[in-house]
């Protein structure tokens, strides 16, 4: 399975009212979900919390970190133009 990670984190010197915005991604290929969970609860955020899965999609997120929190969904490989034709 091929998985896409969307990070999103409150940025340094946000107010208390700061929402988490998109900061990267990255597609990983895993086996299972396990597999997938154990990778993710080793990446930190950007203020070095891990991250926790979340049963209930906790404000849309799948995981939660004290800054942030990552949405997953399934990688579907774009269509690439080829300028070349």
């Amino acid at each position: 399975m091929k998985t896409r990670i969307n990070y999103y984190d409150i940025e340094h010197e946000s107010n208390m009212f700061a929402v988490p915005t998109f900061t990267r991604d990255e597609v990983v290929e895993h086996d299972n979900e396990q597999q997938l969970e154990n990778y993710i609860q080793t990446q930190r955020d950007l203020h070095g919390f891990s991250y926790e899965l979340r049963e209930d999609k906790f404000m849309g997120y799948d995981y939660i970190s004290g800054q942030g929190g990552i949405k997953l969904e399934a990688y579907e490989p774009e269509d690439i133009k080829d300028l070349n034709e």
